[in-house]
Formats: C-alpha cells, structure tokens, sequence
C-alpha cells in the first residue's frame, strides 16, 4: 500500500522549492564539504514543513494545493504559475476502485519522474548522495532541518530558496503527469 503521508511530503517539499525561487539558477554537485549556515538551513527547512504541513491538500485521490496560503507566503504571481501548472492541467479523477497495483504504480511513476528530472537538473552524483543520505526518511519522518541540512550539503553552490524552487517545479510537472500518485 503506498504511504500517502510519504506522498504529501515529498510533493510538499518539491512545490515549496518552486513556489521560493522559481526558475533561479544553480550549479548543484554532491560534496561533503559544504557547510550550509544555520540561517540557510532554518529558511529550507520552513519552507519544506510549509509545503507538506500547510500547503499540500489532497482530495479524492489526487494531491494539490491551497493557493490561498501559497499566495499570502509567496505572492500571487508564484501562485498563480503553479496553479496553471497542476490544478489546470485537468487531472483524470482517480477510479474509487482502483486497486492497490495500479495506485503503487502511479507512486512509481511519479517517483520515477522526479528522480529522473532531479538527476537532469542536479546531476546523478548530487541526487543519489541526498538519496542515499536518508532524505525520503527524514521527510517521511517529519525532520524538515535533518531534510534540509542533507540538501544544502549536496548542493554546493545553491542555496536553500533556489533548492526550494527547483524541488517546487520539478514536483509540478511530475504531479501534472501523474496526479493521482
């Protein structure tokens, strides 16, 4: 059966990052060696608790946002963008009877659409390491710092708004392909 609480927050987290900084650019490489400030990793880590604590609503089967709180914690023009680019997208309603396979199946290809577009845009080498780092755990369990501390590390260069809006864009075009994840 697949974990909807795991589902919320990792497409909270990722709508957080666009919803920051859409379309800022960054060089992201895994390296130990970054050592994100306190400052940078409390601004990350509220902006993931935002997203998959206020922000992420799901109704029948298929996950969303409210726009209202998106827009007061990051303008209009931010709200408006990721709107347009999944409520409007006009997702198939879910089948009530769907069974479980086909549901894990939806999971996999919505979690294989964001690896596949992180490893794009971050490079394998940097996504693995936050992978294999723990990150789907920590945010499973809740630990936004732990979550953001991991993503600041494997993101030399970056910061946490531009992380933010990169997981944010990535996470709404995967949602828009597959809605009822």
């Amino acid at each position: 059966m697949v974990n909807s609480l795991g589902k919320n927050i990792v497409l909270s987290i990722l709508t957080l990052s666009i919803l920051v900084s859409f379309g800022l650019p960054m060089n992201v490489f895994a390296n130990d060696s970054r050592n994100p400030t306190e400052e940078e990793i409390k601004a990350l880590a509220d902006q993931l608790e935002f997203l998959m604590e206020e922000a992420l609503i799901v109704e029948n089967g298929v996950h969303t946002y409210d726009f209202d709180k998106i827009e007061k914690e990051f303008g209009a023009e931010f709200s408006n963008e990721l709107k347009a680019m999944t409520v409007d997208y006009k997702p198939i309603m879910p089948n009530v009877t769907k069974n479980i396979q086909a549901a894990s199946s939806d999971w996999e290809n919505w979690k294989g659409c964001m690896t596949g577009a992180l490893m794009d845009h971050f490079g394998v080498t940097a996504v693995t390491a936050a992978i294999e780092g723990g990150l789907w755990a920590y945010l499973k369990k809740k630990a936004f710092t732990e979550a953001a501390k991991l993503l600041l590390k494997a993101a030399v260069g970056g910061n946490a708004v531009a992380i933010a809006g990169t997981l944010i864009y990535y996470a709404g075009t995967c949602t828009a392909k597959y809605p009822n994840w």
